[in-house]
């Protein structure tokens, strides 16, 4: 079983990923905008790079793609400081891919190898491939958008994946990292020089738990953070508060038990053991989210919403509240507001209001797909898309955007369900900028469209080029299989052949496998192909198969024999069945037949029209069928729910939900905006023109402008500025930077001193190396020095005739640095290089056929 499991596996690698988005660089001549009326956003990193070229903010040899996401800012001075999350989700993706080979029995060299073709053939390339972890957390300058590292971890036995929330509290920077084996606290301080230095670490001690900080807040008095790890001998959080991190000392104000021990901590818990997610402060007291979602042992899952508790200073301490919850112990509102799929909560204050946005969990849904072939936890996802909510300062919430539920039966607001899309899956951020509330999302269509481009209309977008390196990565992934089956025993060789003669239909996959494995490259992309139309035919073959039992039972045995194990309360209840019960099963299968033969109108499943879906038609068949099934005969029950409980025909089902998601997919990140916090309009639906654009992460509100950074797994951030009303803030020209040498000059008044100017110093008016003579009074001096391009910082005491007393001046000679200049894409080499790229890859593709 083993290794039947193991083809069908690679199979659904190989099938799910076959068609693949358009990765052509749109390279642009000009500086990048994205307009829209009363707004103008221009793109500040790399100007002049389009879609599909890499960007990550910072230039020349600290340029690096993997820095993909903006995960923290904060404003300080004329810069804003951004921290970095470094290529999260491909190691998301490699990680699930690598474990699920290695359970089969694959070994983790070639799991490593069938991974990376996997990705690169569900996103042509797109990917950055590189477990290497090399976050950074920089500064860029408001008016010249010059980008500079200000940290870097230098400590090999330390991975930072990131640093995912900053603060500013008394005049210094806080960024809370999520790291292996050690996370950190760090504060900078900007008026020295940018000084580093780690005020807590957490290290972790048992790696089947989550280790982390990731909620961070500033009071007026006081600094809050949360972690995640081995609290004592158990895993947990706790809540810290410090007046002055400095010290270095902490305050525990909550752990895992305060809050009823609902965070989820471990690993295999909703979104990674996110435990206390975001902290907030709001009508003087502070607000707490957390993840709650837990996996067993045994890999079972009780998806679960967001809790929400109140916290209200009370002497040293914190008396808590819950708020959202468990209505059995006190909560006003039910986990995750009513949402399963809710697995967290951001909050924002704004207009006296505190918003609560959900956050799904798709990440580890998109894994079930090549692990179990289970379409439906993403579906789900879809379906219950994020919702937005406010609370006013009596706790009252009402539904402001989003798909009502029992809880909330009523929406205020002007956006339905997904805030407009089924594919925002996070309200990811907010901000607050001139009395207007934005809201940035996480868009998954990009990553979804992985999984269904076979179906979904990808392929008939590409272009011959593309298709070309499609079928590069094609036959790299059918070589790296072929090594696979190369590797097994005789002994599996024989079982698979047993297996393949003794399988039902539905194993079909397995079979497109082992045949694909055999056979040469344009007919192994075509099999592949099939696999979907394989499972197409799925529910036609075994309703076919159902008809021809039923035929033939009826003619061996009369009405009584096929009724004969049932009761007389059962013959009843079947004489009872109302004729039109049984016509609306018919109608809705014909309905989820018609789907899957492609009859159904298109326009009924319309992304924004919150219509029916195939999933609704054939759960409404089998709801049906349940209220009836009890008083059928089992000989009947068999043969029916071989078709309608059938779990290969449920996972079709339920991707064919997905699939029609997906052909309406606008892909890119939402940005909404609010002038009343209740209606909203949006200003992109597609990520500023850059599908790779999944999401928007943070906002900074400054004088001149509002700054978006932006999560882009496949190219790297990328760093935009938003002004109202048209209004652009032209950067200056980078002033010349200067490095700074310091001569104190011993001077003796109507004497004689000589100063020499350092080495590797450029001064108007001096020359490098050479010493000087000055005889002149203190103020000629003076007025010489400030000629010849010195300052003075201490001006001397000359009262009187003091010849003979000695006098210091402090002199500080600057000279300015060596500037390295933004780096710009060589349009004409790189063009060059993907014509050349693509001649090659034809001439690959001719030999192999």
């Amino acid at each position: 079983m083993r290794k039947k499991r193991l083809n069908r596996i690679l199979s659904l690698l190989l099938a799910a990923t076959l068609c693949s988005v358009s990765v052509i660089p749109s390279f642009a001549e000009e500086n990048i905008f994205y307009n829209k009326e009363g707004f103008t956003i221009q793109k500040v990193s790399h100007p002049t790079r389009g879609q599909g070229e890499v960007d990550s903010i910072l230039t020349g040899e600290d340029e690096d793609r993997g820095n993909s996401y903006s995960w923290s800012i904060v404003e300080y001075g004329d810069y804003i400081y951004i921290g970095t999350g470094y290529n999260p989700i491909y190691g998301i993706y490699y990680r699930n891919v690598v474990a699920n080979l290695k359970a089969r029995g694959v070994e983790e060299e070639k799991a490593s190898e069938i991974a990376n073709k996997a990705i690169d053939l569900m996103y042509n390339g797109a990917f950055y491939q590189s477990t290497d972890l090399n976050a950074v957390i920089m500064k860029v300058n408001k008016k010249t958008y010059e980008a500079e590292v200000v940290y870097r971890n230098e400590d090999p036995k330390i991975k930072e994946h990131g640093y995912r929330m900053a603060a500013e509290y008394n005049g210094k920077l806080y960024f809370v990292t999520y790291g292996f084996p050690r996370s950190s606290l760090l504060e900078i301080d900007p008026e020295n020089n940018d000084q580093v230095t780690s005020v807590y670490d957490e290290y972790l001690k048992n790696p089947a738990v989550a280790n982390g900080i990731r909620g961070l807040v500033a009071l007026d008095d006081k600094l809050i953070v949360s972690v995640t790890g081995m609290i004592g001998d158990k895993p947990g959080i706790k809540m810290l508060a410090s007046e002055n991190p400095s010290s270095k000392e902490w305050t525990e104000i909550a752990n895992q038990d305060t809050f009823d021990d609902l965070p989820a901590c471990y690993i295999r818990d909703g979104i990674n053991g996110g435990g206390l997610w975001d902290i907030v402060e709001f009508n003087g007291s502070i607000y707490a989210t957390m993840v709650t979602a837990k996996t067993d042992e045994n890999g079972v899952t009780n998806k679960r919403g967001f809790a929400m508790y109140r916290g209200d200073e009370v002497g040293d301490t914190y008396k808590w509240t819950q708020i959202i919850g468990d209505k059995s112990k006190g909560a006003k509102y039910s986990f995750g507001l009513g949402v399963d799929e809710a697995s967290a909560g951001n909050i924002f204050v704004y207009d006296n209001h505190l918003y609560i946005g959900n956050y799904n969990d798709p990440m580890l849904d998109l894994a079930e797909i090549p692990d179990k072939g289970n379409f439906k936890p993403l579906y789900n996802d879809l379906y219950n898309s994020i919702n937005l909510y406010r609370m006013d300062t009596n706790e009252n919430i009402e539904l402001i955007g989003g798909r009502p539920n029992e809880e909330f039966p009523v929406v205020k607001g002007n956006l339905g369900p997904g805030l407009g899309s089924p594919f925002n899956q996070y309200v990811w951020r907010y901000g607050e900028h001139n009395g207007k509330l934005y809201v940035g999302t996480y868009d998954t269509s990009t990553l979804t469209n992985g999984f269904t481009q076979l179906t979904n209309g990808d392929l008939l977008k590409m272009t011959p080029e593309e298709f070309e390196q499609e079928m590069k990565y094609v036959k790299e992934m059918i070589g790296a299989l072929i090594s696979v089956q190369k590797t097994e025993t005789e002994v599996a060789v024989e079982e698979q052949n047993v297996q393949k003669d003794s399988e039902a239909p539905k194993e079909d996959v397995s079979e497109d496998t082992n045949s694909e494995a055999k056979e040469d490259g344009e007919a192994q992309a075509e099999n592949a192909s099939e696999d979907v139309n394989t499972e197409a035919q799925l529910t036609n073959e075994n309703d076919a198969e159902v008809q021809d039992t039923e035929a033939n039972d009826a003619e061996k045995t009369k009405e009584e024999e096929l009724l004969g194990d049932l009761s007389e309360k059962q013959v009843d209840k079947i004489k009872d069945i109302k004729e039109s019960d049984l016509d609306k099963i018919v109608d809705d299968s014909d309905k989820v037949m018609d789907k899957i033969d492609g009859k159904s109108n298109k326009s009924t499943y319309s992304l924004r029209n919150n219509e029916r879906t195939i999933v609704d038609d054939f759960n409404s068949l089998v709801a049906r069928y349940d209220k009836i099934s009890k008083y059928l005969p089992s000989c009947v029950r068999q043969k029916i729910e071989k078709v309608i409980k059938n779990e290969d025909v449920e996972n079709f089902v339920y991707y064919l939900g997905i699939n029609n998601y997906c052909i309406h997919a606008e892909k890119g990140f939402d940005l909404l905006v609010s002038s009343d916090g209740v209606n909203f309009d949006a200003i992109t639906r597609n990520g500023f023109n850059d599908k790779f654009n999944h999401g928007i992460r943070v906002f900074e509100s400054t004088k001149e402008g509002l700054f978006i950074g932006t999560a882009n797994p496949f190219y790297g951030t990328q760093l935009w500025k938003l002004n109202e009303d048209g209004e652009i803030v032209e950067p200056e020209e980078p002033e010349d930077k200067e490095d700074t040498y310091s001569v104190t000059i011993k001077y003796q008044i109507n004497g004689k001193t000589d100063i020499k100017v350092p080495e590797d110093t450029v001064v108007e008016g001096l020359k490098a190396g050479e010493a000087y003579d000055l005889t002149d009074q203190y103020i000629a001096v003076k007025e010489s020095l400030v000629k010849a391009g010195c300052t003075v910082e201490e001006e001397p005491v000359c009262k009187g005739n003091i010849a003979k007393e000695n006098v210091q001046l402090n002199a500080v000679f600057k000279a300015p640095a060596k500037q390295v200049k933004p780096s710009k894409p060589a349009k004409k080499s790189i063009i060059k290089k993907i014509v050349n790229k693509i001649k090659s890859i034809i001439s690959c593709i001719k030999k192999w056929l």
